[in-house]
């Protein structure tokens, strides 16, 4: 494991895109701001809010803030333009409901040296003020599963990106911008899946990626968020996955297809189509990885236990 012997010459360049977020922006910059590792600019690019974000950014009096205003035009081009205007060699992605501990650049400074992408876990943070189907299953996983997200990605790569699916949070995610240049930044044609997209196109490129099993941030899960969520991203995660099944064999591309079908159950299952949903778990847990075996094995108990109260 590399570790960085110059880290006071080390500059960091973070990004923030924010769209009518302002419930948690301000404590998203404070917690950048608040770092203990001080070489840094935080570069907030407004991708058209309508609501008080301005106002909130307009609190902060740090001269290592650059706020940039675009007409609403995605997550894509927006952390593009932010990435063209900074000064730094290392970016660093935060979403603004999502915030760092503050000892996060400190640590990611001592892993630098030999890596082009550095990540690690960020705690979950489930808001459960309003009890909907995805924050119930999101609260359970939480109490019996999994209290984090991000883990490590061992090599070949892409295989194992496209087997096990996106384990990078992109608010965890620091990354050399001369290899953001070689792969031409974030494909800006995409609205959903472009961070993941990034990491498939990186890893053809480059197997130096770093994980690092400390927890140095929170990522929300919240109504807002799981809205998004809620929409027919499985085919678009889908559609980006198969421009990359040319790498996998046959058994590969099987564990592929099946964490794909365990995602369209997920959808059933927030829809309430319980009885469809159930199929394809019984199926993915008999065809998929020990992950998803085990969570299509929750799924189903979580089902079996809806249909007894009712």
């Amino acid at each position: 494991m590399n570790i960085s012997r110059h880290i006071k010459n080390v500059f960091f360049s973070v990004i923030l895109v924010t769209y009518n977020s302002s419930r948690y922006l301000e404590e998203s910059i404070s917690s950048v701001l608040d770092q203990t590792y001080k070489n840094f600019e935080l570069i907030i690019v407004d991708d058209g809010s309508t609501d008080k974000t301005k106002s909130i950014i307009e609190k902060f009096k740090d001269k290592r803030i650059k706020y940039k205003y675009q007409t609403n035009q995605g997550p894509s081009k927006a952390r593009n333009f932010g990435i063209k205007i900074s000064k730094y060699k290392w970016i660093c992605f935060i979403d603004a409901d999502d915030y760092w501990d503050k000892n996060k650049l400190k640590v990611v400074s001592k892993f630098l040296t030999g890596n082009d992408l550095i990540y690690h876990k960020l705690h979950k943070k489930v808001e459960f003020k309003k009890q909907n189907l995805h924050i119930k299953q999101s609260r359970l996983q939480y109490i019996l599963f999994q209290k984090y997200i991000g883990s490590k990605i061992k090599n070949p790569i892409t295989k194992n990106l496209l087997i096990y699916g996106n384990s990078i949070p992109t608010s965890s995610v620091v990354i050399r911008k001369k290899i953001l240049k070689k792969i031409k930044l974030f494909d800006e044609k995409l609205r959903i899946g472009e961070d993941y997209d990034l990491w498939l196109r990186l890893s053809l490129i480059t197997d130096k990626f770093i994980f690092i099993s400390e927890n140095l941030g929170f990522h929300r899960i919240h109504v807002k968020s799981v809205t998004k969520k809620r929409k027919d991203i499985t085919r678009l995660v889908m559609d980006i996955e198969k421009k990359y099944h040319y790498i996998l064999n046959d058994n590969e591309k099987a564990l592929n297809l099946s964490r794909q079908e365990y995602s369209i159950g997920r959808k059933n299952f927030h829809l309430r189509q319980y009885s469809k949903s159930i199929k394809i778990f019984r199926k993915t847990f008999y065809n998929g990885t020990f992950y998803i075996k085990l969570k299509s094995l929750i799924s189903i108990f979580v089902i079996i236990v809806i249909k007894l109260i009712k």
